[in-house]
């Protein structure tokens, strides 16, 4: 299963953590946050770039403390691996989201359209479709 990790303001993720995640996870890593603008930032990695990649985000993480990130460490148990399938997902300009499992029909269908929630099941439907090719 994928790795998602929420950092907290203030807290950090040790290099030997970020690096056990990427060694059990390896099919894509990514992050997102806001930046000093209040701007969404996602970057997402996959291929041989990863690790520097890991730890340019170390880096990025010890100098802004001072924000919440999310990052996530993918496995490609079902989908393909590419960039399109590595999260975090945008959903918006204030929301990004991961997940850890397969988005499919029988998740979606059933539930309810009301408020944002029906802007984060339509991103996970298209999302889902995208994988899937």
């Amino acid at each position: 299963m994928c790795i998602a990790i929420f950092v907290p303001k203030g807290k950090t993720i040790g290099k030997k953590t970020l690096k056990r995640c990427y060694a059990v996870n390896s099919d894509g890593f990514g992050y997102a946050y806001f930046d000093n603008d209040k701007r969404l930032v996602v970057k997402k990695f996959i291929g041989d770039g990863i690790t520097r990649e890991i730890k340019k985000f170390y880096e990025l993480r010890q100098q802004n403390l001072d924000k919440q990130f999310m990052v996530h460490f993918r496995i490609a148990t079902h989908g393909a691996v590419g960039v399109k399938c590595c999260h975090p997902f945008v959903v918006n300009r204030k929301t990004v989201f991961c997940h850890n499992g397969i988005l499919g029909s029988k998740f979606t269908n059933g539930l309810s359209k009301e408020g944002d929630m029906s802007i984060a099941r339509s991103e996970e439907r298209r999302v889902g479709k995208e994988c899937r090719s």
